[in-house]
Order: structure tokens, then C-alpha cells, then sequence
């Protein structure tokens, strides 16, 4: 079921927690979930319905709407029978006998560990009439009421929901709101501010008055609705009064009066169903709601979906579960108006694909953690030039890792600005726990182009600096670099560029290396693993063999290019070890202080009796 995003709201997130420890526990068997209307109690329950944990702890969870919009009772026993059936796929065939009906009921749940979730409770309700077990198992029962009395005899435990602090209710109104550009006018921020707070901390009604507030980009819209506000009439009623205040506002601000009709038509509608929207169309048209030409369909039907927009944005009407619920691919590549993905995405359970690159998308949404049949997931995203470290951390890399079917990732950072190195070794930290990972394309687009591909265990890396390489080789835990069959990998190289070594496709592990100082080669272990080595501008080193001739063993090509400072390919060796010995090509340039004697190489080099030496020095 679709349940809104608590988790950055402490308020509503701790009574979810608290009531999930005291679902782990064995003391409390029935939990009443109590507070006024509109408080979140329902969203707590779609939050538990949804939860992981939950579907670890329990065989089956049962949700049972015990009542309507309007009626101070509890559905018939009869009602509330038909949905546990639904849920729980029974075939009752013609039976409408409702001890038989329970009796079924009995038998399908008695050696079950369930949890029955009941919302919006009015009065005490049977459980064993209807067909509910008394178990001494782990089953449990979670109820939402307004009226604090209500089924005592089940209850062990209750949690009263809060109102929303003022911190979390702004952050909410915000949210809602959705354009920063609004709150940070200093014209209409102090309005929103007070509009906000006459909420009162009540989340459905900062919702729903956020969204009719969003689509006013003027001054004295704002300030006209919140004077108009301040003179609705009160009901005294408990937990009435705010709702008739939202009702009461969205209604009046509606533009013109076919909009307030086609509203009041759509509540003709029981709740909690939904609405074929053709249907409801046909029928303003049908009651002459629309105000137009019969004849002229066309029109009717643009008139129609105007409005019908209209009463959707402000949310007196909602939006109903997605019926893409099948969607396997998703492609919003180039979609450069779209700016952010809606919560609902993480309705398409099946979703296997989804491609952002080039949209307006600049993160990687919460939402995309339900996904959990993702497979191949491709993104892109641009660092503004003012962009800080909070940015950074905004666009949600921290979801790559919860994708733990990902087989394709890519990730294209364009920006002109270089992104941090805490950023791109968290992002590493994230795909090295990618157990089913085949496909990796990570680019920085910057003057020095950056980027790891790994397509089915071949490996391709052009980094800037080789810290990032080491901490990809460190946290991909059982995906060393010994498993690795074909790899090429630049270090410092200024562009992509092209292997310099003749014939270098023979060579199945290839490193060139650029533009780097001293002894210490950054990854030796990697360097161990190499068959092919380029060496180009480095800049104080005397002897190739300074970064060890241990792991320089499975050498067969290498090219030593523009190194001012190198005298000889091998200096003084003590070790008995054989240096380079499987070295079969070896190409020098530009290497002004080499000896020019080609014979002299081999003096260096006593075991290279195959080795083919080019020298341009």
C-alpha cells in the first residue's frame, strides 16, 4: 500500500519505532495508535503495513478499514468478513452465512503468526465473531482511533500521536511546497511562515493547505489568503475544526464556480474508493457542470481535465495506488524539464530499468529503495558552480548500495567543477558492496576525465590520482584484482588517450601511468597483476625498477616515455630474484639522460634473452 515518507519527521518516525519494538516483544499483544484527526495515525499504519521488519516477523499482515467517512459506527460484521476473505484469497463460494464465513475465517489463521492492523476504529468491535483467533502465538493487533476508550479489553498499549514540532511542520510546508524560490522571497517567506503555523502541526492539513498555497507566486495572493484564513467560521467540534478550515479554504479559493461544483459532485463518491476518471468526466458533462456546448466534445473534455488538474493540485482530489504496477523499463533520459522523480516511483515493484541521464533529475530519490527488482539503474548528475559539500551529499549516492540486485550502473557526474575526493571514495564504498554488479560505468566529466567501467568482470579506470583506484580495489570485498581478467587502467593521464605500446591488444592487464613523482607506485598490488606498463612524464625517479621488481614479474611490454630524471631501465640489484623476467618488449622515448648504448640494456637487464628493445632517445 502506498504509505507517504516519515522519515524525516521524528515525530511521526519515533511512534513507528517505538510501536515496532513493542511488535518484537512478547508482553504486548494489542496496540491502540490514538489522536484527532488528520495527526498521521494513518500513515503511521501504511508505514507499518509496508515495513521490512514486519514481513520478517509475521506470516501475514491484515488491513481492515473498520469504518466510512460520516458514520460513527464500525462496518457490519459482514463487510469486515468479506475483506479478511479478499486478503486472505478464500473461496467461500455462495455462503453468506456469517458464523460459517468466521468459522472459515478460524481455521485459515489459527496456526498463523499474523498482524491485523485496524484503522479508524469507532466503537469496541469483536474479533472472535468475525473470525480473528485468540492466539498465544506472536500475533498481533494495531488499531488507529480517535476515541481513546475504544477497545480496552484488547489493549495492552497505547501510543498518542503528537502534533508536528515547528521545526518538522515548516520542513513539511516546504516539502509540499516544493519551490525554495518562494519561501526564500523576503516578500512571501515571513507569510509562508505564518500560514505555516496556523496549521497548527497538523500534517494533513499542512499538506493540503501547502498545496493550494504553492500555486500563488505573488505577494498579495498570500497575504490575501491568509487573511482570509483568519475568518472562517470554528466548529468546536474535536478534531473537526481544522478540516473545516482546510475544507472550507481550498473551496473558496477554487477560481470559478463550475470547479466548486464539480468538487461538491466528487463527493458524492463513498471514500476510500477509486474514481474512473473518464467516468467522472462524462458525468460533470452530463450534469451540465462544465458550462459549455454540448457539442462540442472537445472542448468539454479540455474544460474537464483543466479542472479536474485543478481540484487535483490543491488535493481535494487525490491521486489514486499507480496502475503501471507491471512497468519493468522506465526511460526519462533527456527529459530536461523533469526535475525530481514523485514518491509513487517506488510504487512499480517491478521495475527492472531506469534511466535519468540527462534529465532534470540531480539525485538519486529515497524512493528508488523499494525498487528492489532494479537491475540497471543510469544517471547523471551537475555540480552547480556554487555547489558545497551539503549538495554533495543531497544527491543520494547513498541509495546505490540498498540496490543489491543492481547488475548496470551508471553514473555520469558532469560538472565543471571537480567533485571531492570524499564524495567519489563514498561513492566507491557504495558500489563495492554490489554483490551482483556486471556493469560499471562511473564518469567524472572534467578536464581530466575520470571514470571505472567494469563490463562482466573487464575492467576500464581512467582516475586523475590513484587514491580512488586503491579504494576500489580495497572495499571490492571478493572482487579482487586477481579475478579480473582484462583490465586497462590510467593513472594522471590528461585525457582518455590511446595505448603507446605496439600491438597492445595482445596485452590483457594494461596500466599507463602519467604525470606522477616518486618511488612509492600507488597500487603494487595492481601493478603485480599487469602484463603491460606505461610509464610517461614522471618526474624524479632514476630506475624503472624504484617501484619494485616484485611486482613488476608479469611484465611482457613496457614503454618508458619523457622521464627526465630515469638513467637506466634497472639499477643496482641485489637480490637474487630475476629482474623483469618475463619481459618481452621494451620501447624507450625521449629519455634524455638514458645511455644511448642499446647493448647497454641488456647489462641491466641480464635475463630478457627474448626481449625486443625500440629506443628513440
Amino acid at each position: 500500500m502506498r504509505a507517504p515518507d516519515i522519515k524525516k519527521f521524528e515525530t511521526l518516525q519515533k511512534s513507528l519505532e517505538q510501536i515496532l519494538d513493542l511488535l518484537k516483544g512478547n508482553k504486548v499483544k494489542g496496540i491502540r495508535i490514538h489522536g484527532p484527526l488528520g495527526i498521521g495515525k494513518t500513515t503511521i499504519m501504511l508505514n507499518l503495513n509496508n515495513h521490512e521488519q514486519v514481513s520478517k516477523m509475521f506470516d501475514i499482515v491484515i488491513w481492515l478499514k473498520v469504518s466510512k467517512e460520516g458514520s460513527n459506527e464500525n462496518l457490519s460484521r459482514k463487510c469486515l468478513q468479506q475483506d479478511i476473505v479478499q486478503r486472505l484469497q478464500l473461496k467461500m463460494g455462495d455462503t453468506g452465512n456469517v458464523d460459517e464465513v468466521a468459522q472459515r475465517i478460524l481455521m485459515e489463521l489459527k496456526d498463523k503468526n499474523y498482524l491485523l492492523l485496524l484503522d479508524d476504529v469507532k466503537d469496541d468491535i469483536d474479533l472472535y465473531e468475525i473470525g480473528i483467533p485468540y492466539s498465544n502465538n506472536r500475533s498481533k493487533i494495531v488499531l488507529t482511533t480517535r476515541l481513546h476508550h475504544v477497545c480496552s479489553s484488547m489493549v495492552k498499549k497505547e501510543i498518542k500521536l503528537t502534533y508536528l514540532s515547528t521545526d518538522e511542520a515548516w520542513k513539511m510546508f516546504q516539502d509540499v511546497l516544493g519551490s525554495p524560490k518562494l519561501v526564500e522571497n523576503p516578500e512571501i517567506g515571513p507569510l509562508a511562515w505564518r500560514v505555516c503555523r496556523e496549521c497548527g502541526g497538523l500534517p494533513l492539513l499542512i499538506e493540503k493547505v501547502a498545496n493550494t498555497f504553492k500555486l500563488k507566486n505573488d505577494m498579495y495572493l498570500w497575504s490575501e489568503g491568509l487573511n482570509s484564513w483568519r475568518m472562517w467560521p470554528e466548529k468546536e467540534c474535536q478534531g473537526i475544526r481544522e478540516i473545516y478550515k482546510l475544507l472550507k479554504f481550498c473551496y473558496d479559493d477554487l477560481d470559478e464556480d463550475r470547479q466548486k461544483k464539480c468538487f461538491l459532485y466528487g463527493a458524492l463518491y463513498p471514500e476510500d474508493i477509486d474514481i474512473n476518471i473518464n467516468s467522472l468526466l462524462e458525468c460533470w458533462a452530463a450534469e451540465d457542470l462544465l458550462g459549455n456546448d454540448h457539442g462540442k466534445t472537445k472542448t468539454s473534455v479540455m474544460i474537464a481535465r483543466c479542472i479536474l488538474n485543478r481540484l487535483m493540485n490543491v488535493s481535494l482530489l487525490e491521486e489514486a495506488i499507480s496502475m503501471l504496477i507491471s512497468l519493468k523499463n522506465l526511460y526519462l533520459n533527456e527529459c530536461k524539464d523533469l526535475m525530481e522523480l514523485p514518491s509513487d516511483i517506488g510504487e512499480l515493484a517491478q521495475l527492472e530499468a531506469l534511466d535519468i541521464r540527462g534529465s532534470g533529475v540531480n539525485n538519486i530519490p529515497p524512493h528508488i529503495e523499494k525498487l528492489i527488482h532494479l537491475r540497471r539503474l543510469l544517471v547523471s548528475f551537475t555540480k552547480l558552480r556554487n555547489g558545497n559539500a551539503t549538495q554533495e551529499v543531497a544527491f543520494g549516492y547513498n541509495m546505490i548500495s540498498k540496490l543489491s540486485r543492481l547488475e548496470e550502473l551508471v553514473i555520469d557526474m558532469k560538472t565543471p567543477e571537480q567533485w571531492s575526493n570524499e564524495v567519489v571514495e563514498n561513492i566507491i564504498k557504495e558500489v563495492a558492496s554490489l554483490k551482483e554488479l556486471e556493469i560499471l560505468n562511473f564518469c567524472i566529466s572534467n578536464k581530466v576525465v575520470d571514470f571505472i567501467k567494469l563490463v562482466n568482470m573487464n575492467l576500464c579506470i581512467c582516475l586523475s590520482e590513484a587514491t580512488s583506484l586503491q579504494s576500489f580495489m580495497e572495499r571490492s570485498s571478493g572482487r579482487n584484482i586477481q579475478s579480473i581478467r582484462f583490465f586497462q587502467i590510467f593513472i594522471g593521464c590528461q585525457n582518455l588517450g590511446h595505448p603507446e605500446i605496439p600491438d597492445f591488444v595482445k596485452y590483457e592487464r594494461y596500466i599507463k601511468y602519467c604525470n606522477g613523482a616518486g618511488s612509492n607506485f600507488p597500487t603494487l598490488d595492481v601493478l603485480a597483476q599487469a602484463n603491460a606498463f606505461e610509464l610517461v612524464n614522471h618526474k624524479d625517479i632514476k630506475h624503472l625498477s624504484d617501484f619494485g621488481i616484485a611486482s613488476m614479474k608479469k611484465v611482457l611490454g613496457c614503454l618508458v616515455e619523457s622521464c627526465d630524471t630515469i638513467e637506466t631501465i634497472v639499477g643496482t640489484v641485489d637480490s637474487a630474484e630475476p629482474v623483469l623476467p618475463n619481459l618481452e618488449d621494451l620501447y624507450i622515448k625521449n629519455l634524455p639522460r638514458m645511455m644511448r648504448s642499446k647493448n647497454g640494456f641488456k647489462n641491466y637487464l641480464p635475463s630478457v634473452h627474448r626481449s625486443r628493445i625500440e629506443a628513440t632517445l
